[in-house]
């Protein structure tokens, strides 16, 4: 348990106070800016060499979509926020570049923090998301690359845009 507080608390996320335990830390605005803007560019990197291992990629992509319709449906926040993650993780992964996925993970864990507060309570806003990846989902389908990196990267615009608005 102590070792998992310190690397939290190495990562940011929690910061501990001496007589108080741990707290939950919070993010700026331009700490949040930062994150969105580091995962774009991991993101659409990525992409375009995972498109290369899309048979491998599409049956694990797709299981994580359905977790994701399932716990919209159950409304289920924290299910959905993980399900989403593992979504994008797997893209990431499919490049096959062990040190932008370990870096990918680290913004992630930081994203969490205040992605599951802007669905939190608002199916539509799940159900929006949920559509967005039936986007990337169906060009990933395909066999135009260009297609697929055109997806990713217009998701990606909508929910730093999304992000943006929220906060």
């Amino acid at each position: 348990m102590r070792e998992a507080f310190l690397r939290l608390e190495m990562e940011g996320l929690v910061t501990r106070e001496p007589g108080y335990g741990a707290r939950v830390s919070t993010f700026s605005l331009d700490e949040v800016e930062d994150v969105l803007e580091a995962r774009v560019l991991v993101e659409n990197h990525t992409a375009g060499r995972s498109f290369a291992h899309r048979e491998e990629l599409l049956p694990r992509a797709e299981a994580a979509h359905e977790a994701m319709v399932r716990s919209c449906r159950e409304r289920d926040t924290a299910a959905f926020t993980a399900a989403d993650r593992l979504f994008h993780e797997l893209i990431v992964d499919a490049a096959g570049n062990a040190l932008l996925s370990a870096v990918y993970r680290t913004l992630r864990e930081r994203q969490t923090l205040f992605t599951s507060a802007v669905v939190r309570g608002r199916a539509d806003r799940m159900q929006d998301a949920i559509a967005e990846h039936v986007r990337v989902l169906t060009t990933l389908r395909g066999d135009d690359q260009e297609a697929f990196c055109a997806a990713v990267n217009d998701h990606l615009a909508w929910s730093t845009a999304l992000a943006r608005e929220s906060l």
